[in-house]
């Protein structure tokens, strides 16, 4: 259970309640507003001496750090976000991306662990689709892949994304060793229907905090509830799992050249080892020039002007 906190305080509260990764973030600024940073040191140095619990913080959006400076990081942070707000318009988008959080891990001394950050909500702030930022993520090597809302006081995490679709994002996210997390106005009811879905974290703020307002402070008996039936939820899950049950997606497996004959684009093994490895062949946007290339749920292949999505592996 990840909660975000904006005090000290309020990360020793968290961290009673039973929270297991503790962010920093200042929710008056944004979804992923960036606390100042000495509230930052303060929080971080807090957290440390009382716990070796991770440690992570939102820094605001990527179109904020085009034009302003930025700060040496607490040491102590291992993860870091940026949120991709406006950034759709943006055809370089990605390498921006790139650029700014190199420059946050110079300015440190070493690297974080960066979590790229999808909102559920893209369309209405501008930031690229969910399938683009979870595809960026599995290219330039992010460790996490986090499903937030841009606009709170809207639509939540699910009424946003339907579950079936939710689920293959992460089995897509898992299926290239990412780990996903999921945020979004998450509240208590929520568990039961999202954790069977297979998320890696739950990140909370308003859940977590008196009367369920996320610009109030937090309350360890909040986030003691939610870690109770977060446990509870996993437990009748795990009591599902021992049930006999279809093959698991991680041990079915589907390679690019079985993919082409499967789609009629090529009559034998020969023919889509020769097409692929001319290079006339694309995964996802890339040429892709791997006939064994394993091939996860949503990747699109395209060939000679034609094109598929993998929307099974069977």
């Amino acid at each position: 259970m990840l909660v975000s906190v904006r005090t000290p305080q309020e990360a020793l509260d968290a961290l009673a309640g039973g929270a297991t990764i503790i962010d920093i973030k200042e929710p008056a600024h944004g979804p992923l507003g960036m606390a100042p940073l000495l509230d930052q040191y303060q929080i971080a140095a807090t957290v440390r001496a009382s716990s070796p619990v991770p440690l992570s913080a939102a820094l605001g959006e990527l179109a904020d750090w085009q034009s302003q400076p930025m700060p040496a990081l607490p040491p102590h942070l291992q993860y870091a976000k940026l949120g991709l707000a406006g950034m759709a318009s943006e055809p370089h988008w990605r390498t921006i991306w790139k650029q700014v959080r190199s420059e946050f891990d110079v300015l440190r001394g070493k690297p974080l662990e960066w979590v790229a950050v999808a909102y559920a909500d893209a369309e209405r702030c501008g930031a690229p689709a969910v399938k683009d930022v979870l595809l960026a993520a599995i290219e330039d090597g992010c460790r996490v892949f986090l499903i937030d809302t841009c606009e709170k006081g809207s639509q939540r995490l699910v009424d946003l994304l339907p579950l079936p679709q939710l689920r293959e994002l992460i089995e897509r996210a898992h299926f290239h060793q990412l780990q996903i997390g999921l945020a979004g106005q998450i509240v208590l009811s929520d568990l039961p229907t999202l954790l069977p879905a297979g998320p890696d974290i739950v990140a909370v703020r308003g859940a977590a905090c008196l009367n369920g307002d996320r610009g109030g402070v937090i309350a360890a008996s909040a986030v003691a509830d939610l870690v109770s039936a977060l446990s509870e939820t996993k437990i009748t899950s795990t009591v599902d799992a021992a049930l006999p049950q279809p093959r698991a997606e991680k041990d079915r497996k589907l390679t690019l050249d079985q993919f082409m004959k499967l789609q009629g684009w090529v009559g034998t093994g020969g023919q889509a080892k020769f097409t692929i490895q001319q290079g006339l062949v694309k995964v996802n946007g890339e040429v892709d020039t791997r006939r064994r290339r394993q091939l996860a749920v949503g990747d699109r292949i395209e060939f000679e002007g034609q094109a598929a999505v993998v929307e099974s592996i069977d």
